[in-house]
This record gives structure tokens, C-alpha cells and sequence, in this order.
């Protein structure tokens, strides 16, 4: 480590790169966290969003069911005699309490409800002025062809709805009644739907159509695009939902985190769970039928589509973030080779002087300061070669005039030669 060390700071090529690879890796990091994070944010709010818009779907659409019941059942309640098929006004029908004779004034009335994709009930009761029933139909089949199981000795006398309407009172001026109830043995609750039927003044019974939850909820997820649709009791147990079965109904159950938050008077609390090991995001929002609240729903969206669609655009941000992060090291890297290259040449250089060749000359050509300092270097060198030629010279002329002048000072001797010729001779002096 300590080699290492000191191999980047033995180079200015490294002390200028690695604080420059750091700084941008750090800043490459941070705009990609800084990014997944908005991105992840802009889904979430996006999924809330969607959710929100699919409760009020729900909502409508349940609203449109119960004016659509009401709807029929007043064209039951105010249907005039029938001539052709001799069959009199309903409420004289009624007045009769004659059951065969209610029933057949009340069968294509079932028959149009039960094929009408806007009732699609499952149960129809006509009731007398005693709350017993006169005709009490249950679907059997999706056949709408199919007859109806009659059901014999139905008393709904105890009911409180029923015994409002028999004894001709209204609930805030309305004597029409939407709500939720059993009918046993079936475990799940019905959405119903009750109206009187009146002989002038006189409350002569009345008539009530129900359709199942389950079927209820599968009708209301269409018009909602929701993934799963809820409801729940009072105490945020689960009654139906188009998710599970009914067995494994409990595991839907309101958490305490998201009913209290409704207690607390907010129109809706978002939660996360989990179903069949999928994601889900769950909104929970009052359950209001006839202005009344009789419970809590719930929408939910898988947010496997978050999940993939937050992980397509983490993985591009990832990706453009190592390009740039690639892109800015090699740029970096090309920058220190453009202030580095230069000053290794003009290093070795002058490190080539010092060791004596001042036959070396830098190559640097820019037209930068590097360039400049080059040509500068080049001709000091140049102009230390000049001297050091000079001195040179001066030394050996020096030298040679010190030769010279040092024979002058010599003495001379003439000896005898060849042929007695005298030649000269040096003697040493002293």
C-alpha cells in the first residue's frame, strides 16, 4: 500500500488524474442516487395518484349501481295495470297478497334484472305489509334462462329497513334504503337495494333486490381498473374482496395503521402489502351507501409495474451515468496527457543536459506555455553549448601559448654533427 502510494505521488500524471477521477466518480455517484431517487418518487406519487383515481372510480361506479337499483325498483313500485296479460297495477298486486299472483306481475321484472349488465342481482324479495314474503327468488345460475330457486317462508318483519318501510317512515325524508346484509347460510353479504309500494297513502309492502358481494365487486373492478377491490366491516375485517378465496380472507384484514387513519376522519390511508408473494398497493377509504357509512373498501395495484418500470429507468441512469463517469476519465485522462507529455519531454531533457549531452533539444512544439518554455529551454541550451564551445577553444589556445612560450624560454647548444656540422643541443638549465 505504502508502494503504491508512493508511486502516485512519485508522478505528476497521477496527482493530477486520481483527485480528478475521484471528484468525478463522486459526483457521477451522487447525480445517479440523486436521480433513481427522483425517479422513484415521480412512480410513487404516480401510483398514489392512479390510486386515488381508481377509488373514485369505485366509488361512482357503486353510486351508479345503487341509483340504477333504485331505478328499476320505482319502475316496479309505480307499474300500471297490464291489460294484455291481465295482470293489474303492482300495488293493487300487492294489496292482494296473493304470492302466485305477485309473482307472475313480478317475473319479467326478474328476468330483465337478472340479464341487465347494470342489475345483475342475485336476489329479489316482495314483501306484504308484515314484512312477510310474498316472493323471495334467488339466482342459482349465470343462465339468466334458468328459473330462480323460490324460497318459501322468508319473514323479514324483525328487519329494521323492513319495518321502516310497513310502518311508512323515512330516514331524513327518504324512504328508500340501500345497505348490507346476510342471507343465510351464504357467508358473504349482499348489497341491497328497498323501496315501498304504496296504494295511495297506504304502505301495502315492498319489494328489495340483492346482489352478492363478490359479484358486486367483480362488476365495480371493471369500471375501476383496479387489481383488487375490498370491503370491510366497521372494524376493518375483510367481507369480500375479488383477490383470494374466501378461506384465506382474513390475511386482507384492515391493518391498525391504515383504519386509524380513517377514524381520524381522513378520506384515505395507503398501505403495502403483500398477497400471494406480489407487491400491492393498497387504498383504504370509507364505504358510504344512501349517505350512510356502512363500512371501508379497498383498491389495489400490483406495483410490479413500478418495480419493472423503476428498475428499467434505474438501470439507464446507471448506464448513462458509468458513460459520462467513462467518458469524464477519459477526457481527464486526456487533459493530464496534454500537461504531462510535455513536461516528461522537457524533463528528460534537461536531465539529459545535466548529464552532460547538450546536444539534447526539447521537442515540444506547442503553441501553449509548454511550447514557450521549450523554445526558451532550447536556447539557453543552445547558448550554454556556445560558451561551452568558446571556453573550449580559449582553453586550448591558452594551452598552446603556454607550449610556445615555454620553448622560447628554453637554452640552446651547438654540438658536432654529421659530417662536423654543429647541431643544436638542449641543456637543462640549472
Amino acid at each position: 500500500m505504502r508502494r503504491l502510494f508512493q508511486a502516485l505521488q512519485s508522478q505528476i500524471r497521477y496527482k493530477i488524474i486520481v483527485p480528478y477521477l475521484a471528484l468525478t466518480l463522486m459526483v457521477t455517484m451522487a447525480g445517479a442516487a440523486i436521480a433513481v431517487g427522483l425517479v422513484a418518487a415521480s412512480w410513487e406519487e404516480r401510483l398514489q395518484n392512479q390510486l386515488a383515481q381508481v377509488g373514485r372510480n369505485t366509488s361512482d361506479a357503486l353510486v351508479r349501481r345503487e341509483r340504477n337499483h333504485l331505478d328499476f325498483l320505482r319502475l316496479i313500485a309505480f307499474a300500471p295495470a297490464n291489460p294484455d296479460r291481465n295482470v293489474p297495477a303492482m300495488a293493487e298486486v300487492f294489496a292482494r297478497r296473493d304470492p302466485d299472483e305477485v309473482a307472475r306481475a313480478l317475473e319479467p321484472y326478474y328476468r330483465f334484472g337478472v340479464g341487465n349488465i347494470n342489475l345483475d342481482f342475485d336476489r329479489m324479495i316482495a314483501f306484504d305489509s308484515e314484512g312477510k314474503a310474498l316472493v323471495d327468488w334467488a339466482r342459482v345460475s349465470e343462465n339468466v334462462d334458468e328459473p330462480p330457486l323460490r324460497i318459501e317462508g322468508t319473514d323479514l318483519s324483525q328487519v329494521d329497513f323492513v319495518q321502516k318501510i310497513i310502518a311508512g317512515e323515512t330516514v331524513e325524508g327518504n324512504d328508500k334504503f340501500s345497505n348490507l346484509i346476510y342471507f343465510a347460510p351464504d357467508v358473504q353479504p349482499y348489497f341491497y337495494t328497498a323501496v315501498p309500494l304504496r296504494r295511495g297513502d297506504e304502505v301495502v309492502g315492498g319489494v328489495m333486490i340483492a346482489i352478492k358481494s363478490d359479484r358486486l365487486l367483480a362488476s365495480l373492478e371493471k369500471s375501476s381498473q383496479a387489481v383488487v377491490t375490498t370491503i370491510y366491516d366497521l372494524k376493518g375485517k375483510a367481507l369480500s374482496t375479488t383477490l383470494v378465496s374466501r378461506d384465506n380472507l382474513a390475511q386482507l384484514d384492515m391493518p391498525p395503521g391504515a383504519l386509524q387513519p380513517l377514524l381520524d376522519g381522513e378520506a384515505q390511508s395507503v398501505f403495502t402489502v403483500e398477497l400471494n408473494q406480489r407487491g400491492y398497493q393498497l387504498a383504504y377509504s370509507p364505504l358510504v351507501i344512501a349517505e350512510n357509512q356502512v363500512g371501508y373498501f379497498s383498491v389495489g395495484l400490483s406495483r410490479d409495474f413500478q418495480v419493472q418500470s423503476l428498475s428499467l429507468s434505474r438501470n439507464s441512469i446507471v448506464a448513462i451515468a458509468m458513460f459520462l463517469a467513462l467518458g469524464s476519465v477519459l477526457i481527464g485522462y486526456s487533459i493530464a496527457r496534454s500537461i504531462t507529455r510535455p513536461l516528461a519531454n522537457l524533463v528528460e531533457t534537461a536531465e539529459a543536459v545535466t548529464a552532460g549531452d547538450l546536444e539534447r533539444r526539447s521537442t515540444v512544439a506547442s503553441v501553449d506555455e509548454f511550447g514557450t518554455l521549450a523554445q526558451a529551454f532550447n536556447q539557453m541550451t543552445e547558448h550554454l553549448l556556445q560558451l561551452y564551445r568558446t571556453s573550449r577553444e580559449l582553453s586550448s589556445s591558452i594551452e598552446v601559448a603556454r607550449g610556445l612560450a615555454g620553448t622560447a624560454r628554453t637554452p640552446q647548444a651547438f654540438g658536432p654533427g654529421p659530417g662536423g656540422r654543429r647541431r643544436p643541443t638542449m641543456e637543462s638549465a640549472g
